[in-house]
């Protein structure tokens, strides 16, 4: 028996993307569609065709329906061994017809060889059907609720399909992914097609969009005119691009892609909006002179750098000898920037120390690489003269 309560997953992304865009329209943040053409000037990792996906989506709707009210909707299933059909709405009947004549009537429709049923208690439902017809469908949903009703559906592929559709972000120099993680301020790609047979199908238009960290839509123009580090012009593969904004957050994409025989393919990818926060000593201690003696200066050099994109302040520089602390300097730090930072130290008595540098701010967030703030060495120290 088929659980509709493991689906999900499956079908929540394309709906919160197609409710989040319904109800707060689209709107291109200054950096979000809009972006200088200029970015464009790079070559990006090439597609991969050749991977194929047990999940395609192509169909996914949703809307609210007053107290026994309907609402009708049409598809185009291209040639399908199996499908999975995600129901959403309590209160909800659904009837789908086939280009053939035939009704599939979920709930009412017995369960027979090729045809599934299963309901949830918490409004969700689900049905399989092996080998539906080709061509454009009908589908009516009717409320029976007394109060107003919030429904969707979502139907995927359960199985192998002769064509796949492909949502990869890429950042300059990476490999395409349909999650990643960008630093804010950065270019991210968004490449959209739709494969068949190791190759890309040509003619789709798209509509890409994203929730952003700020809970507002954007569009993402896609081109395939060959001058959007798109490749070819005309061969199927579209590109488009956003930069990362603050705050962190994500970014949740959801693209669809209609064919030129109508077929409605959807996806979805995400961005995750990480600021870097990394502060380091870059190098090793340089110590001066070179041969230490007892009860004279001796200066220890480093490298310190903010490798990150916010401003640090009042960073501690701190030295200790035999773990014991000496000393401690403050410095601000600017996005990027590194610093020739030198620090003195008088050892009482000849012998061999250890010696440390340690950068330590409140601000570093706890994800960050500690063990590159601290460096270590051995002095040396030789009887004063």
């Amino acid at each position: 028996m088929i659980d509709p309560r493991g689906q999900v997953a499956v079908l929540v992304p394309l709906l919160l993307a197609a409710v989040a865009a319904a109800a707060v329209g689209t709107r291109a943040a200054d950096r979000g569609g809009n972006v200088p053409e200029s970015l464009y000037q790079v070559v990006l990792a090439p597609p991969d065709f050749q991977r194929t996906t047990d999940d395609t989506h192509v169909f996914a709707a949703s809307g609210v329906l007053q107290p026994h009210a309907q609402d009708t909707a049409s598809l185009v299933l291209p040639k399908l061994s199996r499908i999975r059909v995600l129901l959403l709405g309590g209160g909800a009947r659904w009837s789908f017809y086939s280009p053939g004549g035939g009704a599939i009537l979920p709930g009412r429709t017995a369960n027979h060889p090729g045809y599934e049923y299963a309901q949830a208690n918490d409004g969700l439902a689900l049905f399989t059907l092996e080998n539906p017809d080709r061509g454009r469908w009908k589908v009516v949903i009717e409320s029976r609720a007394e109060t107003t009703l919030a429904y969707g559906v979502d139907i995927s592929t359960d199985g192998p399909a002769e064509e796949a559709v492909h949502l990869e972000l890429v950042e300059p120099g990476a490999k395409p992914s349909t999650s990643i993680v960008a630093q804010p301020d950065s270019p991210v790609f968004v490449r959209t097609f739709i494969s068949r047979n190791g190759g890309p199908v040509p003619g789709a238009s798209w509509d890409v969009r994203a929730r952003t960290p700020r809970d507002s839509v954007v569009t993402i123009p896609v081109f395939d005119d060959g001058k959007h580090a798109d490749g070819k012009a005309g061969d199927g593969v579209c590109v488009g691009a956003i930069v990362a904004e603050r705050p962190d957050g994500f970014y949740q994409f959801r693209a669809e892609g209609r064919t030129r025989d109508g077929i409605q393919y959807l996806t979805t990818g995400l961005i995750e909006v990480q600021t870097r926060n990394d502060l380091l000593i870059a190098d090793s201690i340089v110590v001066s002179p070179e041969v230490p003696r007892a009860g004279r200066p001796v200066t220890l050099t480093v490298t310190v750098m903010n490798d990150g994109t916010d401003e640090f302040k009042n960073v501690a520089l701190q030295l200790y000898v035999d773990r014991v602390k000496q000393s401690e300097q403050k410095i601000d730090l600017k996005p990027r920037e590194s610093l020739r930072i030198r620090t003195t130290w008088v050892p009482p008595r000849a012998s061999r120390y250890a010696v440390q540098l340690t950068l330590n701010s409140y601000d570093e967030p706890y994800w960050s690489d500690f063990a590159n703030n601290t460096r270590r060495a051995t002095v040396r120290v030789g009887e004063g003269r």
